[in-house]
């Protein structure tokens, strides 16, 4: 939300690094190219028929599709012609990060961690008061 108001600030860009220490995760969004180009794919079965599951890897579409169609967004990709409510982003870029390729400290690693927890427990929380007693 709040990226989206700001969408029209060409004042400003957002440079934001997403950090991911799991490597189930890393596999996905390692390859940003292939991630940008699942993102053009307006639904889940679209998606599915570009990807090629005969290496065995097995993903969750329920993620992935919503990942790469935010991620191809947020790095100003144009949406597919049935996409009628979003509009890229051209103030702003998504990378990936993996902990595990040694441009971290371990200290940062740490410290990423606690805040990754943080966030969980956070949105844990925040679901949890939204189910009725």
């Amino acid at each position: 939300a709040f990226l989206a108001t700001k969408r029209k600030d060409v004042q400003l860009f957002y440079d934001i690094k997403v950090h991911t220490d799991s490597t189930y995760v890393w596999k996905f969004v390692r390859d940003q190219e292939r991630l940008m180009s699942l993102g053009s794919c307006f639904t889940s079965q679209e998606m599915l028929s570009r990807l090629d599951v005969t290496d065995g890897s097995s993903f969750n579409v329920d993620i992935l599709h919503p990942l790469a169609r935010s991620f191809s967004r947020l790095n100003g990709q144009e949406e597919p012609p049935q996409s009628k409510n979003h509009r890229p982003f051209y103030n702003s870029r998504v990378n990936f990060c993996s902990s595990f390729d040694g441009k971290l400290q371990p200290r940062e690693i740490k410290t990423l961690k606690e805040l990754g927890k943080s966030a969980a427990m956070w949105q844990f929380n925040r679901e949890k008061s939204f189910v009725p007693k």
